[in-house]
């Protein structure tokens, strides 16, 4: 589950269309995911498509270590904040 409550699952687009309320609407195959409970897996010889998924549904994810901050050569640097800059009662808290 997401943060809002929402059971999130990876899926493929198949097809965008203009639903009957003019919105934009879409295909989708639901997938299974590596945290799906067993009860909830989708088995592998079945096929679960869901029609009239609005925009709003549709929710993009980085996969798990894709981002740049993941790569080797990402710019990494000290912050060199002055002391001054903090107050007094947060300095030297050993």
């Amino acid at each position: 589950m997401d943060r809002a409550g929402t059971n999130l699952r990876p899926c493929r687009i198949l097809k965008r269309y203009t639903g009957d309320d003019g919105g934009v609407r879409y295909a989708a195959r639901i997938l299974n995911s590596e945290e799906s409970h067993h009860e909830a897996r989708i088995p592998s010889n079945e096929r679960v498509v869901v029609n009239d998924v609005p925009r709003r549904a549709i929710v993009f994810t980085n996969r798990p270590y894709t981002t740049d901050m993941h790569l080797t050569n990402a710019f990494r640097h000290e912050m060199m904040v002055p002391d001054d800059v903090f107050p007094e009662a947060w300095r030297n808290l050993s």
